[in-house]
């Protein structure tokens, strides 16, 4: 079936693309210092693509950084079911590392 394979194609292509956007908003707004509108490029980001590590530890600088550590938290969590559920593995130790430091910040 080449037309469904094509059309399978071109649409991961498109994912794959809005993610690469997503990232790169987010990154653009962290380095404005725009933390609120840089969590929801990563939010949105997370949204399409849940097991993106480098997206969520942004998210959480960024929630952190706005003074929200119990949603940088939650952010984590996601995370961790996402991995779990659709990957089955565990966080990199750099994620898990931040999560730490987050915890024994509060």
């Amino acid at each position: 079936e080449p037309v469904g394979e094509w059309a399978d194609e071109r649409r991961e292509r498109l994912r794959d693309l809005h993610v690469e956007a997503l990232d790169a908003l987010g990154r653009a707004q962290m380095q404005r210092e725009r933390y609120a509108e840089a969590a929801d490029a990563f939010r949105a980001l997370l949204a399409v693509d849940p097991v993106n590590e480098d997206a969520c530890r942004r998210q959480m600088i960024c929630l952190t950084r706005l003074g929200d550590r119990a949603a940088a938290l939650r952010a984590y969590d996601a995370l961790v079911r996402a991995l779990r559920d659709e990957l089955g593995v565990r966080p990199e130790p750099e994620t898990s590392t931040l999560r730490d430091k987050l915890v024994s910040a509060s």
